[in-house]
């Protein structure tokens, strides 16, 4: 219980500090950030790339999800079954099949025909806003 207090709190606080940075600036660093994942190997050498879209204050992947779709590769991005209660995962074509979904993330609005598994998956793009020592994602 007291792990996911300090979680919960460690999250709350970098949200606060992410929120307050101003647009220019978080501009500056999402461009950072994109031209230093498309120059990876791991980002290079993916065919298919599993995008969490970004919303609110959290690094911009829309711009990314862009490029790789130019650059050939395919996209894949969650969508969230409230009624299962899981992520169904489907590859779009276009930035225009994406359309606000649960949490006014954007999603998916493609067919079933579209759908993948993680076994697809060569790389996932996931922004996140803290990490604990060994890496996993705290929000």
């Amino acid at each position: 219980m007291a792990d996911a207090r300090i979680k919960n709190e460690i999250r709350r606080e970098v949200l606060q500090k992410r929120d307050s940075i101003s647009q220019n600036v978080r501009q500056e660093k999402d461009t950072a950030i994109m031209h230093y994942i498309l120059k990876l190997p791991e980002f290079i050498d993916a065919k298919t790339i599993l995008f969490y879209a970004s919303f609110r204050s959290e690094v911009d992947t829309m711009d990314m999800i862009k490029i790789s779709l130019t650059m050939g590769k395919k996209v894949v991005l969650p969508k969230v079954d409230k009624k299962n209660g899981v992520l169904r995962l489907y590859e779009i074509k276009d930035t225009g099949e994406l359309a606000e979904g649960y949490m006014h993330i954007p999603e998916p609005v493609v067919n079933d025909d579209r759908l993948k598994s993680m076994a697809d998956i060569d790389l996932i793009i996931i922004p996140g806003a803290a990490y604990d020592v060994s890496g996993n994602r705290l929000g």
